[in-house]
Formats: C-alpha cells, sequence, structure tokens
C-alpha cells in the first residue's frame, strides 16, 4: 500500500502545480519519484533493518522538497528569522499569521476521497508506478509551450536601458522649500481595496496621486534603498547592496542642491538594522532619537512603536531651530505593518483590519497636522508619501496573505502622492491622478523639475506638462529570490527554479486593476 500513499504525494502536488499553487521542480521529483515508486510489480523489498530507515528518510525528504516546491520562503531563511526574531514566537503573531492560510473545506474532502481510492488500490495490489510517472510528464511537456527564452531576453533589456538612467538635480533657487519623503510600510492599493477605503485622508489634499507607481520589491530595507537611489534607473536586488555611483545617491544630491538632511523613524534607530543599511548604502543621517516619546502600538514582535505625529513634531521642531533655508526630511513609519497591534492580552483574537484602518487615518492626521504647521510658519514644503510595500492583506494561490517574500504586483502596486504645502507654492492644483507606469526614478526628475523653479508647481499648466513627461518605467519587482515581470501583457514569475513561468490569474492584477 506505500507505493499508493506516495502516488496520492505526487499527484496531490502535479493537481496544485497546474492550480498554480505550487511550483514543481520536475527533476527534483522525478529523483524522489525513483527513490519511492517501485520499478516492476513484483521489486523486492528492501531486508528490514533498512527499510524503516529508509521510509523515514524518503518522508524527510517529501516534505523537504515540497516546500522547496511552494512558494514559501526558503526553510532556512525561515529558521534565521525566527531564530534572529524569537519574540515573534510569544507574541501573538504566528497565531496571526497561520490564520492568513485559507482551508478549503471541498478540496479536502476531494482529497480524502482520492486518497480513500489510492489505499483502496492499493490493497487490492494495482500497481501504482507508470500512472504517476504519466502524471509527473505532464509537468516538463506543458513548460514548453511557456516563452521563457523571450521573457528572459526582455528582462535583460530592461536592465540594460535601466542602466543608462541617470536623473542630475541642480541647484536649488528661488523661493526655498523643504523636501519631506514619508516612507510608508505594508500600503497599497489593493489594501485600500481589502479594507474598503477608496479615498484614504492620506491622500487627500495632495496635487497628484500616481495610481501605476511600482515599488520594485516588496520587503522594507530594499524599498528604502530604491528611495534613496531613485536618481539612477532600476538595478538587480542584489546591486542594491553593493557600492553606488555617486550620483545615484538622492541624499547626496539634495545636500550638494543646498539641502540640510534628516532621517526620523517611529520606531528605536538601532530597531531590526534597518537604519544601518541606510547610513551605510544610501549615506543617511542618524536617525531622530525617539527617547521620551510615548508608544502608540507594540510591533508584531512586541517591539514599540512610537506615533508618527510625536516623532514629526519632534523632527520639525528641530528644524526651526536649525534655521537652514532648505531642509530634506527621510521619515520612516512601521504603523501599519502586519503584527501591530495594541498592548492589550490576546491581542490576535481580535480583528486587526480595524486597528489598521484606523491608524491608517490616524497617519493621515498626523501629515496634515505637519503640513499645517510648516503653512503656519511660512515655510514651504514638497511632501511625498512614498509606500514601501503592500501588507499583502489578500493573500492568493500563490502566496497566503501577509506573506511578503514575492513581490506580487497587488504589493508593489503602490499609492504614491505629492502634496506641495506653503506660500512658494500658492495657485498649485489639487485631486489630480496620474496612471502612467512610473517608479522612483521619476520622482528623481519630479523633484529636478520643481528645486530650480518652484513656480512649476504653482502653475497647474507647467505642472501638469511636467507629470505627463515624468520617465515610465516597466513593470519587474523582485526579492532575493524572486521576480515579477510584466511581458506583453501578461506577468510572469522566477523563483527557485531560476525560469520564468505565467503567473497564475488570481494572482496577477486585472486589466482593470492595472489601469487604476
Amino acid at each position: 500500500m506505500t507505493p499508493w500513499l506516495w502516488a496520492f504525494y505526487f499527484v496531490v502536488k502535479i493537481f496544485l502545480h497546474f492550480r498554480g499553487a505550487v511550483r514543481l521542480h520536475f527533476l527534483w521529483n522525478l529523483g524522489l519519484f525513483a527513490l519511492v515508486m517501485p520499478l516492476t510489480p513484483r521489486a523486492k523489498p528492501l531486508p528490514k533493518p533498512w527499510r524503516a530507515l529508509c521510509a523515514a528518510a524518503c518522508v524527510v525528504l517529501g516534505f523537504a522538497l515540497f516546500w522547496y516546491d511552494s512558494y514559501l520562503p526558503p526553510f532556512l531563511y525561515s529558521v534565521r528569522f525566527v531564530l534572529k526574531n524569537p519574540d515573534v514566537l510569544t507574541s501573538g503573531f504566528v497565531r496571526q499569521f497561520l490564520a492568513g492560510f485559507s482551508v478549503h473545506l471541498a478540496g479536502l474532502a476531494a482529497s480524502a476521497v482520492v486518497l480513500a481510492l489510492f489505499v483502496y488500490a492499493g490493497r487490492r495490489g494495482l500497481f501504482a508506478t507508470p500512472f504517476v510517472l504519466a502524471a509527473l510528464l505532464l509537468v516538463p511537456v506543458q513548460s514548453l509551450r511557456e516563452p521563457r527564452d523571450a521573457v528572459s531576453a526582455a528582462v535583460r533589456d530592461f536592465y540594460d536601458s535601466e542602466h543608462s538612467r541617470l536623473v542630475h538635480l541642480p541647484p536649488a533657487a528661488g523661493k526655498p522649500f523643504d523636501v519631506i519623503l514619508i516612507h510608508i510600510c505594508s500600503l497599497s492599493w489593493d489594501d485600500l481595496d481589502a479594507v474598503g477605503v477608496k479615498n484614504p485622508r492620506l491622500l487627500a489634499g495632495s496635487s497628484y496621486v500616481f495610481t501605476g507607481f511600482n515599488s520594485a520589491t516588496s520587503y522594507s530595507t530594499p524599498a528604502a534603498l530604491r528611495l534613496l537611489r531613485a536618481p539612477c534607473g532600476q538595478i538587480e536586488h542584489p546591486g542594491l547592496y553593493d557600492p553606488w555611483p555617486a550620483d545615484c545617491g538622492l541624499l547626496g544630491q539634495m545636500r550638494a542642491s543646498g539641502f540640510k538632511t534628516y532621517a526620523a523613524m517611529n520606531t528605536e534607530k538601532d530597531y531590526f538594522e534597518m537604519a544601518g543599511e541606510l547610513q551605510k548604502m544610501a549615506g543617511l543621517d542618524e536617525p531622530l532619537s525617539v527617547a521620551g516619546l510615548a508608544p502608540k502600538l507594540l510591533n508584531f514582535d512586541n517591539h514599540p512603536i512610537y506615533g508618527n505625529g510625536d516623532v514629526l513634531e519632534r523632527w520639525w521642531q528641530q528644524r526651526l531651530r536649525s534655521g537652514e533655508p532648505r531642509a530634506a526630511l527621510f521619515y520612516n513609519t512601521v504603523s501599519l505593518h502586519g503584527g501591530v497591534h495594541e498592548d492589550r492580552p490576546g491581542w490576535w483574537k481580535s480583528p486587526q483590519l480595524p486597528l489598521y484602518v484606523k491608524t491608517l487615518d490616524d497617519l493621515g492626521a498626523d501629515v496634515d497636522a505637519l503640513c499645517a504647521a510648516i503653512a503656519a510658519s511660512g515655510h514651504s514644503a514638497l511632501v511625498l508619501i512614498v509606500p514601501e510595500h503592500g501588507r499583502a492583506i489578500r493573500g492568493s494561490s500563490v502566496q497566503a496573505s501577509e506573506l511578503r517574500d514575492i513581490p506580487m504586483p497587488a504589493i508593489t502596486r503602490v499609492p504614491v502622492a505629492v502634496r506641495f504645502v506653503g506660500p512658494a507654492f500658492t495657485g498649485a492644483p489639487a485631486g489630480r491622478r496620474s496612471g502612467e507606469p512610473i517608479s522612483y526614478l521619476a520622482l528623481a526628475r519630479l523633484i529636478a523639475d520643481v528645486l530650480p523653479d518652484p513656480d512649476v508647481a504653482a502653475d497647474p499648466a507647467r505642472l501638469d506638462k511636467a507629470v505627463a513627461e515624468l520617465p515610465e518605467t516597466g513593470f519587474l519587482s523582485e526579492t532575493q529570490e524572486w521576480k515579477v515581470f510584466r511581458f506583453q501583457g501578461a506577468y510572469y514569475l522566477y523563483g527557485k527554479d531560476k525560469t520564468w513561468r505565467p503567473l497564475p490569474a488570481d494572482a496577477a492584477p486585472t486589466a482593470a486593476e492595472a489601469a487604476q
């Protein structure tokens, strides 16, 4: 009967592969198949002393291969994450995370029926190997229809064209203004749709909202590195951690243009090593101290999160005391991160989306308060609201909710807004939208357009022209292990097997979503 249990294992995986829920690696599975399935109906079993040991080893291999075939993060990466953040095991985050995996009762019932049939077949002495091998061979046959070479060539062309793109920031001139980058963890268009918030306060009052912006990654530090590398075109993920050309650093160019730069976060500055990476690679200033501020929330691992309004107000007062004519701030907030909760026992037992909606509205109010304080002081500012990535509130057949290892379009399509505040921008338009496919280079271009002549933003016609001429960037998102690329109107996924395959339909945006 044991071969039929292995037959059930392979059939389930093959079914999930064709549904798009796993990505079966044919050669590895063929190797396991050769180990566990008898080659002839009368194959002799191993001697008893070895039989149990071999069976146990094959079960371990089968589990490891199933994990490898799945879209879960690499197993060792997951173990390192838990070892590095042991508080997640006791904070309630694991319980909340597991709740993100959907259980389909109809699928379980069908699986139970198939398993019962396979057990019956084993007891009748039927031979399973040809049946399983035929099903397994369907996998490479399917792959012959996929345009892997064409997609690979298009990706190479993408990187080649991005390599030559560069925006130089000119010296600031005219009426002085500040540049404020508000970098937000865990906010995408799909998240807004999932919680039913169509027009969040955070975006209200913006001159332009960019609905076609791709954050190009689904993790925080890479997203911050890409934002702070905005003057240069998009590069592959590993290149973010190599030394940058001097012209690629946004903060360095801002300083050369006449700005005093600052950094602030609503976590402790040494939390999760993000600030250190940004200081090393992007020339970030040491983040403002949060000492003395009262925590407002706790992160998934119970580390304190401070109020956005409190941190922004502390920075604003320090900026006023400096007397500098122009200042630039990079501010990072994790208030919307998955697993963020109030300081109370059993927080994971309550629905978390109402807190997400409230925190999002509070963040909008805090940004409004900062803008009001700037205008009331007679200063002016260009405020850029740039989410790092989405929270992945909704999952798909490829990836459970709250998982972000794969940079799905629903996670990296984020709402980016530009807001012009103060007397330097009197007359700036409000409520406009642009749906062109853009990324970080466009933000550097927009800053470069306004720096030498703030009147560009104060004149609706000139601002509309500047926005229409922003450089476009094709859709390519990536993390260390995964890439998602849009090619000829379809989305393709590159992963552990180092090949491009079509993204399952339920994980790709609809035409309406792509044109939002």
